[in-house]
């Protein structure tokens, strides 16, 4: 049951493209990876900085849509202020991390705040 489990784990993350093609590369050449236990898989993802916890909990709850703004990849969910949500995330084949600030449309009719983000 662990194989098919690890096996579903992997390709979650394949298709949620939340590891780049060289890291999802170098997972399928590990010998009986998809023989390891799925926590255990996982735990060492983190370890390596491939994922998060975040993304895996969310993986997990298949919400993998929650895992993406725009062309952005979401790593971590920064923080929640009056606009809106704030996560930390990166751009797939750019360099380090930053805050990426989501405003809900509902959220731009409120003007007097906006200018804070120009």
């Amino acid at each position: 049951m662990a194989n098919d489990q690890a096996g579903a784990l992997i390709d979650l993350l394949r298709d949620s493209q939340i590891l780049d093609p060289a890291q999802l590369e170098e997972l399928n050449k590990t010998p009986d990876v998809r023989n390891t236990d799925p926590e255990m898989l996982a735990r060492c993802l983190i370890e390596l900085g491939w994922v998060t916890l975040y993304q895996l909990d969310l993986v997990n709850q298949n919400k993998i849509q929650e895992l993406r703004i725009a062309n952005y990849r979401v790593m971590d969910k920064a923080g929640v202020g009056n606009l809106g949500p704030a996560y930390k995330v990166r751009r797939p084949g750019k360099p380090g991390t930053f805050i990426l600030k989501y405003i809900p449309k509902d959220k731009f009719a409120e003007t007097d705040q906006l200018p804070r983000f120009n």
